[in-house]
């Protein structure tokens, strides 16, 4: 191999070594971007909301409310129940109302607002004058408990709120868990109405 041809092939092995610590530096910096990044945006989806406004805070609170009614209304109903279709109705309705509530309780968890965990006074009171009856009376009375719309309104409030006065993620909850409280409602006073074909 004459000189020339040395120094060319010592050129190219200079340029591919060059080339490989290049590749070697650029992935080794993808490599940390890539494993700083998810605990960073895990951080941002788990984080709450930092402040809550007082129409946030009453719509949490009543929500709150509500679906801890609900939730121990249907688990009694889907075990006391005389019908096995009210069994299964409620069943669903305990599991979306647990759905909803670990949601809303996410979403409010470093806002410093403390979230009802038991029924009120009002609510015990409720619920024990429905174990106190049997058969088709516990049957109707279980379901005109979810048929009920006490407390819907404070979802319609939230998502009519002007959105300064309301935060967006609060909203986007409303709208999400509104839907299905009302198909429920619907759903209960078909199976009131039609009690006795069942």
């Amino acid at each position: 191999m004459n000189t020339r041809e040395q120094t060319t092939a010592s050129r190219s092995r200079f340029h591919r070594t060059i080339a490989a610590s290049a590749t070697r530096l650029l992935l080794s910096f993808c490599f940390l971007i890539t494993i700083a990044a998810p605990p960073l945006a895990r951080a941002e989806e788990n984080s709450g909301l930092p402040t809550v406004g007082q129409r946030d805070k009453n719509f949490a609170h009543e929500a709150a409310r509500g679906l801890l009614r609900d939730i121990r209304i249907a688990s009694i109903a889907q075990q006391r129940a005389a019908k096995k279709p009210i069994k299964t109705f409620m069943s669903y309705v305990a599991r979306r109302r647990v759905d909803a509530d670990a949601a809303l309780r996410r979403l409010i968890a470093n806002s410093g607002l403390t979230l009802p965990t038991r029924l009120d006074a009002q609510q015990r009171q409720e619920i024990d004058a429905l174990q106190k009856l049997q058969g088709a009376e516990f049957d109707k009375a279980a379901l005109r408990a979810i048929a009920n719309p006490q407390y819907v309104h404070f979802f319609e409030n939230e998502l009519n709120a002007p959105t300064p006065e309301a935060d967006v993620r609060v909203k986007a909850y409303a709208r999400k868990e509104l839907p299905i409280i009302r198909k429920d409602m619907q759903a209960a006073q078909r199976w009131l109405d039609g009690y006795d074909r069942i």
